[in-house]
């Protein structure tokens, strides 16, 4: 059963395993520092979208002034 990517993972792992080729396949021990690989990629992604979101908005005024009348209607 996958659960999660983690789960993912594994079983390709285990099927590349029972494949018994010769391929350089790593270890299982690897693929916590490949879980950890997806996570620091993802947080670099998001920063670097809000970054980006942040610089926009200062840019352009028209749309810090859509952004803040939308806030306030939701108030």
């Amino acid at each position: 059963m996958v659960r999660d990517l983690t789960d993912s993972f594994i079983n390709a792992y285990e099927k590349e395993l029972a494949k018994g080729t010769s391929k350089d396949i790593g270890l299982i021990d690897d693929i916590p520092n490949l879980m950890l690989d997806v996570v620091v990629t993802a947080i670099d992604t998001v920063s670097t979208a809000i970054s980006w979101f942040i610089l926009y908005v200062v840019s352009h005024r028209d749309v810090q002034v859509k952004i803040h009348d939308e806030l306030n209607l939701s108030l």
